[in-house]
């Protein structure tokens, strides 16, 4: 290690033991594990962002940032220090060195990137997120030699490049201007204000901290002050119910059960979860591999899927049955313009690969006594990792749906199954418009990585009654990228999935939800700190908890108003024969906040009150009387309340 920011930061490290960062707070600075600055101080409150080093190969055909996993930190003398290694030590080799500290300006981040060898980058960036939710409908100002000043629009436009050129510092408002963010830059850079909701619900600021290739041993260092100056929103939410006015029907919660299924979380979730509702993997490449040859049962990741659907069906749990890859020789590869090889089943391999999948569910049935409900391929608007047009996903349809009757099967096909819940619906129109297709479709789903607007979300809704089908979320989750860095095992990504769960019932009304993933994949457990080898529940499999024990299948929506950005409520009625009951979800992303619902059926005498927030898991607490169908409780800081006339043990 030649550069001076490698020295300096070892003889850190030679003087003092490294120690774990602080656990959040409210009302402070907060950076994770990887240096990602999440929380920015906000008078007596704070603001979500997301700001990181990245640094992407030449093309963006991938995105490197520090790992957690990775990084080794230290807190001295009023200073955080991060220093990783990240790229994939061919064409991307740099190590980055991170410090943080607090000025009477804000907090101030300095970074250093140096090159171990020639590296084919765009350039290192420092990359802000900024929530859309608060911003959308604001504005912005620019200093420099290309300062600007513009709005922040209400909704996404063909314009993603708001303002972009050299720069010094950059403001941005709030609609109200009662919320200014602000970064000044140690000197003039290239930067651009870019809306990033075609991609999730953000404003993002790019920070060219440098251009282009960095050869072996050269440094790029950059360093930046931030801060949010305004009061945040205090008062109380106020909600009402309208029992009268009911929505969806739920089918059932649940989740994913695709990747890593011999891990132990498996079990766990079948047990303690007890879901109403799964997903497997066809792994298709491995039950039919050469061309001309009997399926292979016995072969690759086959007989695990089997086993699973076998466990399935023995606990009366509906599934889909879903398809990523497929063997070599049903397929084809091109490579793309962007650098990313799309694999596509070309037309005279579609019929093939339509018996091969029905042969596989149908030795599930003879053998396992397992049949799914539904069957489909994976993402095939994206390439995840079948791609199809969407005439192709039509014929996929035609001949997948006619391959399963044909062998008395009772599996229809999904359709959709897209990628996020932002695909134009256009792309299911040639198969709606095909009475054989449709014939074969047994019900709509998107999956909701990314989320989508409350407009985007009835889009599908509105559909699906249109159509006459259920509505399945068949992937929910909120980054699908999070599996490279971890960042799913973090509390501020329960916090995120909390807000998810709560926006798809207000607004998506789905009748299925199936978290991705109840595996080791997107895992619930977390090491125990007692036993490295054991696992322990986290806030994310709480939450889990929540949905599921309180929203049995056949629960009805209710109709509600009130509420605001940062807190929601959704609210369930259930029907038996012996007694009817109730579930309220009231979630609280942001600070401790007082609440007051309203519409409370007057049947309801006592609500059972069961929590989770950082660092409780699941908590029941004194029950609650209503008076006069009112309630008022203060909710507790980024916590999940269920008032249910429902108890916790209920569901297992």
């Amino acid at each position: 290690m030649t550069s001076r920011a490698l020295c300096v930061f070892s003889s850190i490290l030679f003087a003092f033991t490294s120690l774990p960062m602080n656990p959040t707070q409210a009302f402070e600075n907060h950076f994770d594990a990887a240096g990602q600055l999440d929380r920015l101080a906000l008078g007596s409150g704070w603001l979500d962002v997301n700001a990181s080093v990245r640094i992407p190969e030449t093309g963006w055909k991938k995105t490197y940032t520090i790992d957690a996993k990775k990084v080794t930190r230290l807190e001295s003398g009023g200073k955080k220090f991060w220093q990783a290694r990240v790229g994939d030590g061919e064409r991307v080799d740099v190590e980055i060195t991170q410090t943080v500290s607090s000025t009477k300006d804000g907090v101030r981040i300095d970074f250093i990137a140096s090159a171990f060898s020639d590296c084919d980058i765009e350039g290192v960036l420092y990359w802000i997120d900024l929530p859309s939710e608060l911003f959308a409908n604001g504005s912005f100002e620019t200093a420099g030699k290309d300062g600007a000043a513009g709005d922040l629009p209400a909704e996404l436009s063909e314009r993603k490049i708001l303002n972009s050129g050299s720069l010094e510092s950059v403001r941005v408002f709030n609609a109200d201007k009662s919320i200014q963010f602000n970064v000044v830059f140690d000197q003039p850079v290239n930067a651009a204000i870019q809306d990033g909701r075609q991609w999730g619900r953000k404003f993002s600021l790019l920070i060219h901290a440098h251009d282009g290739f960095l050869t072996k041993g050269q440094t790029a260092k950059f360093g930046l002050v931030l801060n949010a100056i305004g009061e945040p929103d205090r008062t109380a939410a106020n909600f009402s119910i309208n029992a009268a006015g009911t929505g969806h029907m739920i089918l059932g919660l649940g989740g994913n059960f695709c990747f890593q299924i011999d891990a132990p979380e498996k079990n766990v979730a079948l047990n303690e979860l007890k879901p109403q509702f799964a997903r497997t993997e066809i792994s298709l490449g491995d039950w039919m591999p050469i061309q001309g040859a009997p399926p292979a049962p016995a072969n690759g990741k086959v007989p695990h899927e089997f086993d699973l659907m076998r466990q399935l069906a023995s606990k009366k749990i509906p599934y889909i049955a879903s398809v990523w890859k497929a063997p070599a020789w049903m397929t084809r590869t091109a490579a793309q313009i962007d650098g990313r090889t799309e694999t596509v089943i070309p037309p005279e391999r579609l019929a093939d690969a339509a018996d091969a999948i029905a042969a596989y569910l149908l030795y599930a049935k003879t053998n396992f006594q397992s049949e799914p409900d539904f069957v489909s391929f994976n993402e095939p608007d994206y390439g995840a990792q079948i791609k199809f047009t969407a005439e192709e996903h039509r014929d996929a349809i035609k001949l997948l749906g006619a391959a399963c009757a044909k062998a008395g099967l009772k599996t229809k096909c999904l359709l959709g199954d897209v990628s996020n819940p932002r695909v134009p619906l256009d792309y299911l129109k040639p198969a709606m418009d095909d009475a054989d297709a449709m014939k074969n479709i047994g019900a709509l789903s998107f999956h909701s990585w990314g989320g989508g607007t409350a407009q985007e979300y009835a889009a599908w809704s509105g559909l699906a009654k249109t159509l006459k089908l259920p509505l399945i979320v068949a992937e929910a989750g909120v980054d699908a990228g999070a599996w490279k860095s971890g960042a799913f095992h973090s509390f501020d990504y329960a916090v995120q999935e909390m807000a998810h769960y709560q926006k798809l019932f207000q607004h998506a009304q789905p009748q299925a939800v199936l978290y991705w993933e109840y595996t080791a994949d997107y895992s619930l457990l977390a090491p125990d700190p007692k036993n490295p080898k054991a696992r322990v529940e986290t806030e994310r499999f709480a939450l889990q908890k929540h949905w599921l024990r309180f929203i049995p299948p056949g629960s009805e929506a209710l109709e509600s108003s009130g509420g605001n950005a940062a807190v929601a409520l959704t609210a369930f009625r259930k029907k038996d024969v012996d007694a009817t009951h109730y579930t309220f979800n009231l979630s609280n992303t942001l600070w401790t906040r007082k609440t007051r619902v309203s519409g409370i059926p007057a049947e309801v005498k006592s609500l059972n009150v069961i929590q989770t927030s950082s660092g409780i898991l699941f908590k029941q607490l004194a029950p609650v009387i209503p008076l006069q169908g009112v309630i008022e409780l203060e909710l507790p800081e980024q916590s999940l309340t269920t008032l249910t006339t429902l108890l916790a043990t209920d569901g297992k």
